[in-house]
């Protein structure tokens, strides 16, 4: 869990020698978006992810750092944020990136999923870069890059759940991403009461699902990224940037 820090730090005393199955996950990138400049923006990319399985720890007091997610873009001029990271053992899973804003169709404007560094660790881990986000394209034309987030993995440590999933891109009407299995966010769209929803990727806590259903035409926020799930925050079109989950 995360206390809102940057990172929130755990000392965790083993009495014992034992043998532990441990999930490192980092925070997930901040969706772009901003009403105040009319921007449509990509979904932030979901934290990496470290897995070990009958780890041998001998008895006595360790630290594990849990990253935050990286906030949203938000009007008056408060920027997205990457995702902070996680860090246990002397292993790193590293908070994914923050979208991006979309210029033309041609790019891919999604935050890059975290990386993993294990070169400070003797822990033998299963590493997983996060799910990308994302891109956000403000026209009906097919995108030339996915707008929905992409899946992280599927570890079944406290149940099977996905990890680390990107945020959705936010669009142009029907042209949104849904967030990556992983607690990925949707993202948000400019809707005129027939779009939606962009759903959030399912995780231990899913990521947050954009509705539709207004009248006239209007902007809808980008959702939040899973809590403890890495997920990136959604992107969105006119309006606010989610935020990404915590690790």
């Amino acid at each position: 869990s995360n206390n809102g820090s940057n990172q929130q730090s755990y000392q965790v005393n083993f009495q014992n020698d034992m043998k532990i199955d441990i999930l490192i996950v980092g925070g997930g990138g901040g969706g772009y978006g901003s009403a105040a400049n009319n921007h449509v923006g990509g979904g932030g990319g979901g934290g990496a992810i470290l897995y070990a399985t009958d780890l041998q720890v001998t008895s006595g007091t360790y630290t594990f750092k849990v990253g935050r997610g990286g906030g949203g873009e938000l009007a008056g001029g408060i920027s997205a944020e990457d995702g902070f990271a996680s860090e246990a053992f002397g292993a790193i899973a590293n908070g994914g990136s923050k979208g991006k804003r979309a210029a033309n169709i041609t790019s891919w404007y999604g935050g890059a999923g975290g990386t993993t560094d294990t070169l400070n660790t003797t822990v033998v881990f299963t590493e997983y870069n996060g799910g990308d986000g994302g891109t956000g394209t403000y026209t009906t034309d097919t995108a030339a890059y996915p707008l929905y987030g992409a899946n992280g993995p599927l570890i079944d440590i406290v149940g099977p759940y996905y990890w680390g999933g990107g945020g959705g891109g936010g669009g142009w009407y029907g042209n949104f991403g849904s967030g990556g299995q992983g607690g990925g966010a949707g993202g948000g769209f400019y809707n005129n009461g027939y779009y939606g929803p962009a759903t959030g990727g399912t995780g231990i806590n899913s990521g947050g699902t954009n509705f539709g259903g207004y009248s006239g035409n209007n902007p809808v926020a980008g959702s939040d990224g899973g809590a403890l799930t890495g997920g990136g925050g959604g992107g969105a079109f006119r309006h606010d940037g989610g935020s990404g989950g915590s690790g």
